[in-house]
């Protein structure tokens, strides 16, 4: 996936969907009551929730959401600094 950056993100279209619905999820507890809208339908591709019903959030699905989290930083990380090396020098400079 290549943006604005110019960086080639390496993140497949399960884990660009995975943060989708767990953006939703935030924003269906966060604007609502948790439960689906039919924004929240709308926009969660393969949902098995139905509207009005209540969306889970229980401590698993926020581990999982953390785990996805920690791996797309590192694969923008690992991306970045390949494409930005001379900024892995400037920045170890003022280390020193």
């Amino acid at each position: 996936m290549k943006k604005p950056l110019g960086i080639n993100l390496d993140i497949n279209n399960d884990e660009v969907n995975r943060l989708n619905e767990f953006k939703q999820i935030r924003n269906a507890y966060i604007h609502g009551d948790g439960t689906a809208s039919s924004i929240y339908l709308s926009k969660v591709k393969d949902s098995k929730i139905e509207l009005g019903e209540k969306i889970p959030l229980d401590r698993s699905k926020i581990d999982e959401f953390e785990e996805l989290m920690k791996n797309v930083i590192k694969k923008f990380d690992k991306a970045f600094v390949s494409s930005n090396p001379e900024l892995i020098v400037e920045f170890l400079f003022y280390l020193v």
